[in-house]
């Protein structure tokens, strides 16, 4: 069970190196290899039935290549993590000696301020990481449970048969949509596979969130370092230290913008790569209906029913695309126009 108590002096993200040390990050060199699981789970699990399997039809083609993104975007944020793994050492120990020294200098207001700070984002992190927990449960149980339940509909009330997959993927050529018992082995690789999915992704996402909130605290003791010196007529005697705990405070934003902007580039081209396959998704969905218009030959139709067929065939030809926080549209056409102007 994992364990969110760190008995270690607050002002450093203890509990996010905790969990990134589950994935071979900021650990001893003998703990490096726990990556090596992880990227063989995306790779025989998510990457290789998802590319090289087909799928269905269009549908669930454009389906799953936005699972796949979205997946791929996760595990490659690990991947640069894993890569800038001596940056994130190098924070952690300038970080902790700034600590030290605002430790050292034991002033009640500015060690309670890094309590106050750290006991906050402690919580915030305790908080995700429990509600990444249940929400990653309901995420594997559900189409369980909803198979199960189809199952027993079928045996007692002589229904339909379906089953619920976690991701839209065709596993290797298992009968996963027809047989129940190649469905539950399917479903118990996924559970460990939904795990380590959620793992990664929440952990970038927490490390993000954290290296940035615990730089803007180093700032925040800079600058009341400044405050209470001028409040106590003590510039000149504590000047060394202020320059002291701005320069560190400098060199963990330094370290914290070469570890985090990769990741945030990768975060940004991925979304654009899903953002477009649900715009082509959409458009190619919306001219079925116009060829199926042209296909059953509406001109030859009776009059009345010629009218309601080209009604149809004019609304089949409004764009149809994704509108962002309700106010920014963006159709394909729109898109690949941006794209070639880039």
């Amino acid at each position: 069970m994992f364990n969110f108590n760190i008995d270690k002096p607050p002002g450093v993200p203890h509990l996010v190196l905790k969990i990134l040390k589950l994935g071979g990050i900021s650990g001893t060199p003998n703990e490096r290899y726990r990556h090596v699981p992880i990227f063989l789970t995306f790779t025989l699990m998510i990457a290789v039935p998802k590319i090289f399997f087909g799928y269905a039809d269009f549908e669930s083609t454009i389906i799953g290549l936005a699972e796949l993104f979205f997946q791929i975007n996760s595990f490659v944020g690990l991947i640069v993590f894993l890569l800038q793994n001596e940056s994130v050492n190098e924070f952690i120990r300038c970080s902790q000696s700034l600590v030290d020294d605002v430790y050292k200098e034991h002033h009640p207001r500015i060690v309670g301020h890094l309590r106050v700070k750290h006991d906050l984002i402690h919580k915030a992190t305790k908080f995700y990481t429990i509600a990444l927990i249940c929400a990653v449960n309901f995420y594997i149980f559900s189409p369980m449970i909803s198979t199960l339940w189809s199952y027993y509909n079928l045996q007692y009330n002589n229904t339909n048969m379906v089953y619920t997959i976690h991701m839209e993927e065709n596993f290797y050529n298992v009968p996963i949509r027809t047989s129940l018992l190649e469905y539950l082995l399917f479903s118990v690789c996924m559970i460990w596979t939904c795990c380590i999915a959620a793992y990664v992704g929440g952990t970038k996402l927490m490390t993000l969130l954290n290296f940035i909130s615990y730089c803007t605290v180093y700032f925040h003791l800079v600058v009341m370092k400044i405050e209470e010196s001028t409040r106590l007529n003590s510039i000149r005697e504590n000047e060394k230290t202020i320059v002291m705990m701005h320069y560190k405070a400098l060199r963990c934003a330094e370290l914290m913008i070469s570890i985090t902007a990769p990741v945030l580039l990768q975060q940004l081209i991925f979304c654009v790569l899903i953002w477009s396959s649900m715009l082509l998704y959409f458009t190619v969905s919306c001219a079925q209906v116009a060829r199926a218009i042209y296909d059953c030959k509406w001109e030859q139709q009776p009059p009345d029913s010629m009218k309601h067929l080209q009604l149809i065939l004019l609304r089949a030809q409004k764009p149809v695309g994704i509108t962002a926080g309700g106010f920014c549209f963006m159709d394909m056409e729109q898109f690949g126009k941006v794209c070639t102007n880039r």
